[in-house]
């Protein structure tokens, strides 16, 4: 069976961890045999094929432009030329159909819940945009031969809601970073965040889904409270636009000096960024699973979600529920952690309990592994 893994869609954020996670076991383990790789030049998924100095890998530019002519041209050429048996999108939706087998890993949560006003924050033309580009990627998730899901409900929407066969999907959960098992004596102990005060993680990159924007509000309700040594360390650059206007919102309030951007972290440096942070937080409306969750309960630090089912049907007991839109109520949740140490314990025993339900990386990859070929050999049968 000769498997074609694309990485195309991954450029950053969780899913860049996860491809990382994969790519490392996959080298370690030596399971790269009959194997060939779609990736976007540059990224950090990139570095890591060229550092094991594979060959079988086909790099693409990042402009819209090229991948456009890859996807509609290309790839088709490269699946008859490599006699492809298997293409598996890690995280996407599934590429134009070929005579070869595809498998898509979906986490798209927002097209199985179609209930939730996922884009209701944007003007009416982004709005339009986004719901178009949702119809496409749920067609063409729909049209792969298998789907990898690590969220029960949308596995359970996806043939509620759409008809898709129940035997042709998976549901892996997540794993923690293949990182967080090793020693990398390389790794540069940058200095992220302030030795003193509490320091709050959003460990997200831009994306109106996640309510960063709420951070000068939280820390202004703290600061109404007393509390004035409360930090939000945010992963994005500060040059980013949404950064700067939100910098510039929080100093005409009198709180930028609390705010602190540290830009993208690589996979290698998250173990050293969460030793620097007391608590991680995360607000997103909609989420199909999150790094943050199963890395704050492994690096043990209290976490704050949305109090919102996709949260509550994931965390249980091991999490502290906020609403999500509240600055009061979130300031209150931050201030009761940091005057009582025996619930943040709390929290992270519960947590490292949830942690026994989660597979290691390297079974996570030999369970995707032996998906792709339970729905390759399904369909060659056929």
């Amino acid at each position: 069976m000769i498997t074609l893994f694309n990485f195309l869609p991954i450029k950053s954020g969780g899913g860049q961890q996860v491809a990382t996670n994969f790519l490392n076991i996959m080298i370690s383990k030596d399971l790269l045999n009959n194997s060939y790789f779609i990736v976007t030049k540059d990224t950090h998924v990139d570095f890591i094929l060229a550092n094991a100095n594979l060959k079988n890998v086909i790099r693409v530019n990042p402009s819209i432009i090229a991948r456009l002519k890859f996807e509609t041209i290309d790839v088709a050429r490269i699946i008859r030329k490599n006699n492809i048996d298997v293409v598996y999108t890690m995280f996407g939706p599934s590429l134009l159909r070929s005579n070869c087998t595809t498998v898509v890993g979906c986490a798209y949560s927002n097209i199985f819940y179609p209930e939730i006003p996922f884009w209701g924050s944007h003007n009416w033309l982004k709005r339009a945009k986004f719901k178009l580009i949702d119809k496409i990627r749920l067609k063409k998730t729909l049209s792969a031969d298998g789907i990898i899901f690590e969220n029960l409900s949308m596995q359970t929407r996806a043939h509620e809601l759409y008809g898709y066969p129940l035997e042709n999907t998976c549901y892996i959960p997540p794993s923690i970073s293949a990182y967080s098992f090793t020693k990398n004596n390389s790794i540069n102990k940058n200095q992220y965040v302030r030795s003193s005060g509490y320091n709050v993680l959003f460990f997200s990159g831009w994306h109106k889904n996640k309510n960063i924007e709420l951070t000068p509000f939280i820390i202004l309700e703290l600061k109404k409270r007393g509390i004035f040594d409360v930090n939000f360390v945010i992963t994005v650059s500060k040059d980013h636009p949404s950064s700067i206007a939100l910098f510039n919102h929080a100093e005409k309030l009198g709180v930028s000096e609390n705010i602190i951007f540290i830009g993208p972290i690589p996979p290698e440096e998250t173990e050293n960024l969460f030793s620097q942070i007391d608590a991680v937080i995360l607000l997103s409306l909609l989420e199909s699973f999150s790094n943050n969750i199963i890395e704050a309960w492994y690096y043990k630090k209290p976490l704050l979600i949305s109090n919102l089912e996709w949260a509550t049907s994931i965390c249980d007991d091991a999490a502290i529920y906020v609403s999500r839109n509240d600055p009061q109520d979130i300031s209150n949740k931050i201030i009761d952690l940091t005057r009582n140490p025996q619930k943040s314990e709390r929290l992270i025993m519960n947590g490292l309990k949830k942690l026994t339900n989660f597979p290691s990386p390297e079974q996570k990859v030999k369970e995707q592994l032996r998906f792709i070929k339970k729905i390759y050999e399904s369909k060659t049968i056929k």
